[in-house]
């Protein structure tokens, strides 16, 4: 899900529509045991790990990445996730192998940080990481 800050989302039926996708997702989560899988991103992630974090410190910085193109890594295999689907295969190396994805965040959820809060563990499944030399988002 694009999440960008509320003031660049100017589409009221859109984010009343993310509002309530969020809302099940954590209805799901908490009261039914069951998982409703959501791909977020930018603020929208920031603004959940800052909510739900257990520990200061989980969210870290980026300054030195930020506004650079960066190789992504996948974590799983892409057939593994509803997210990437519909990519055939040749889709999938060209994303995985070569592309770079530009960031534009300042902050940033490290693995190790994640795998130490045990409320955002629960709620979070990564599914793809920054990879770089420097390891800042690893």
């Amino acid at each position: 899900m694009p999440g960008d800050s509320q003031q660049a989302v100017t589409d009221e039926a859109y984010r009343l529509a993310f509002m309530d996708t969020l809302g099940y997702t954590a209805e799901q989560t908490y009261e039914k045991k069951e998982h409703f899988p959501v791909f977020m991103m930018g603020n929208s992630m920031q603004t959940l790990v800052r909510a739900r974090q257990t520990s200061s410190g989980t969210l870290q910085s980026m300054e030195d990445l930020k506004n650079e193109s960066i190789n992504v890594k996948m974590l799983g295999m892409p057939h593994d996730t509803f997210f990437f689907h519909q990519m055939d295969r040749e889709e999938k190396r060209a994303v995985f192998n070569a592309a770079t994805f530009f960031n534009k965040q300042a902050s940033g959820l490290r693995l190790n940080e994640l795998e130490n809060d045990e409320n955002l563990r629960k709620l979070l499944k990564p599914l793809a990481t920054f990879s770089s030399n420097s390891n800042a988002n690893e």
